[in-house]
């Protein structure tokens, strides 16, 4: 399974309602002015950083389509990969690039549950 791991996105979409709401979510964890060129990063560390207005996250669609994919995978015994451009699990990656999720790696939650 291959995730758009930028539904949630202030790049990609171009002005407009998910434009406006990826920024929202990233502002509300980032004091920076996110909607001008700047040092996003001031004045934050390591896992805050993750709160800069590029990379993406999973939207909730797509996380429910994936919970009932796996459930349905787990149920017939299948194997499942899954896969994103923005890295889900935070070792695989800087602190600054892994998928901004305001729950704390629900897309990944929804894999390990089904070891």
């Amino acid at each position: 399974m291959v995730l758009d791991s930028y539904d949630v996105s202030c790049i990609g979409w171009g002005e407009g309602e998910r434009q406006d709401a990826a920024f929202e979510l990233c502002q509300a964890h980032n004091p920076n002015n996110l909607r001008e060129a700047a040092d996003w990063g001031k004045g934050m560390e390591g896992e805050e950083k993750r709160w800069m207005p590029f990379g993406g996250a999973v939207g909730e669609e797509q996380l429910g389509w994936l919970r009932a994919e796996i459930r349905a995978a787990a149920a017939a015994a299948e194997k499942v990969i899954v896969m994103a451009h923005v890295p889900m699990l935070r070792e695989a990656c800087s602190d600054s690039t892994v998928q901004k999720d305001p729950q704390a790696d629900n897309s990944l939650s929804c894999v390990v549950i089904h070891p």
